[in-house]
């Protein structure tokens, strides 16, 4: 009987704080997610069993100490033993002990299900000191992985600002939206899979078609161009034409009306395979750029399908209520103060303390945090950023100005919408903040706002956003 392998395998790595951060993890997941999760956390040598003792209490799904070759099932949690590195080798787990180093645990379990895993591997980093699981968030993303970093609701933020820090958060969210993007992720690896499987499957019915049609005719000329028999070649040849005009249909109906280049890939490998030996080297490598540029086209298709479902599942969660705009400000900015006293930028924060709007308080902080820690990156030392804020009529406007890099007039058009190809390199070296900035524009829609931006290149950029205000009939 064949063992059914996890969807994805989910790395949670924790130190200091993150107990509850495990707890609220899994009390928002559902016990059939067809995932496998797993916990590297810094405790003492006698904590392990103990911990996954009470995070039974908080989930359905079979919590148990993982141990030597121990099969990786789906819809198990699995806490790292005591005094042990924990690696992965074929979805059975290889256990060294003693470990290796104190605090090392996260990047090492990272780094291994990175290559084991390759896409379907998840990192998400949680409350604690020090700065591990940074170096295996990298090589997460470098395999196709996604990675995430716990909001301001840490209570040890070291961990997760190092992450958010050194780019390499794919989602910076609250703990009870994991779940709705981890299940968009596993919906997109599957389909990508099914997919690339059945248009192998469409090639090869093409192929055989195509051979038999070629058949066909060489019996025709054979048999000295009997009439009867080309009219049998002709009513084949009509049909591949039918056959290769269905799978194009099925295909984009597949793939959600994207063409893939899957089909290129698959044709040009076999060729390389069968007559690598006889190519001139200039001509394997030109073939060679053509995969490179056909592989790069279908990760980009996919980046962007990710981005949409993100905004979907995300968003569903909406519980709005009075909130003062200045407050919440506060919040972000003493999050991303440290980030930007070390780039040596200035953060003026001009929102009085009698502005309130109606929002939902989660959605609010990703909103502000996405937008200033965009303005952030992209503001050089010795530059500012301003935040304001002012009324017009029933809705509060939310200015956020820096003294960037500025965008051209084509990347404002399209900075929030998924069509996002034509980035500048500054842009393109900070990807997820294309990703962010739909998440915000989902939020504020959500809200019933809208969000746009005003910038020149080399002159900065000015975002602006709408967000009710609050009033006792919106009670």
């Amino acid at each position: 009987m064949r063992t059914l392998h996890p969807k994805l395998i989910v790395g949670i790595g924790g130190s200091a704080g993150a107990l509850n951060a495990y707890k609220a993890l899994l009390d928002a997941m559902p016990s059939n997610t067809g995932m496998a999760f797993v916990i590297i956390s810094h405790m003492s040598p006698t904590a392990h069993s103990l911990l996954a003792e009470i995070l039974s209490r908080h989930t359905k799904m079979t919590v148990t100490v993982a141990s030597e070759a121990m099969p990786i099932l789906p819809n198990h949690v699995y806490v790292i033993p005591p005094n042990a590195d924990l690696l992965i080798e074929n979805y059975t787990f290889k256990v060294i002990s003693p470990r290796s180093g104190r605090n090392k645990q996260i990047d090492l379990f990272f780094i291994s299900l990175a290559e084991a895993m390759g896409m379907r591997a998840i990192g998400i980093v949680l409350s604690g000191y020090d700065g591990d699981g940074t170096e295996g968030c990298k090589h997460i993303q470098e395999h196709g992985g996604k990675t995430f970093a716990q909001d301001m609701s840490a209570e040890v933020d070291s961990m997760p600002l190092s992450v958010q820090a050194a780019g390499f958060a794919d989602f910076v969210i609250p703990l009870d939206q994991i779940s709705g993007i981890l299940k968009s992720l596993a919906e997109l690896v599957i389909a990508n899979e099914e997919k690339a499987k059945r248009e192998a499957e469409l090639v090869i019915a093409s192929e055989e078609k195509a051979k038999r049609a070629a058949e066909l005719v060489i019996a025709n000329e054979e048999k000295a161009k009997r009439a009867a028999e080309l009219i049998v070649v002709q009513k084949d040849v009509k049909d591949l034409e039918v056959l290769n005009t269905h799978k194009e249909s099925v295909l984009a109906t597949l793939s959600h009306d994207l063409r893939s280049p899957l089909g290129n890939i698959i044709g040009i490998a076999d060729y390389l395979k069968s007559d690598f030996d006889n190519m001139e080297p200039s001509e394997v490598k030109e073939m060679i750029n053509v995969l490179l540029k056909a592989s790069t086209e279908e990760l980009n298709m996919l980046d962007y399908l990710v981005e949409w479902a993100r905004i979907k599942y995300a968003s569903e969660a909406f519980t709005p209520s009075k909130i003062m705009l200045g407050q919440y400000v506060q919040k972000v900015l003493n999050v991303l103060n440290k980030n930007a006293t070390a780039n040596n930028i200035q953060i003026d924060n001009e929102i009085g303390k009698g502005i309130f709007v109606f929002a939902d308080d989660k959605m609010l902080l990703s909103i502000l945090q996405n937008i200033v820690s965009n303005s952030i990156k992209h503001t050089p030392s010795g530059g500012k950023v301003t935040l304001s804020a002012k009324r017009s009529e029933d809705k509060i406007i939310v200015e956020i100005k820096d003294t960037g890099i500025g965008m051209s007039k084509e990347m404002q058009e399209n900075l929030f919408t998924p069509q996002m190809k034509k980035l500048s390199n500054a842009r393109k070296e900070n990807k997820g903040a294309g990703i962010g900035l739909l998440l915000v524009k989902g939020f504020v829609e959500k809200h019933g706002g809208k969000i746009w931006v005003e910038s020149e290149v080399g002159r900065g950029s000015y975002f602006k956003f709408t967000i009710p205000t609050f009033n006792e009939q919106a009670l």
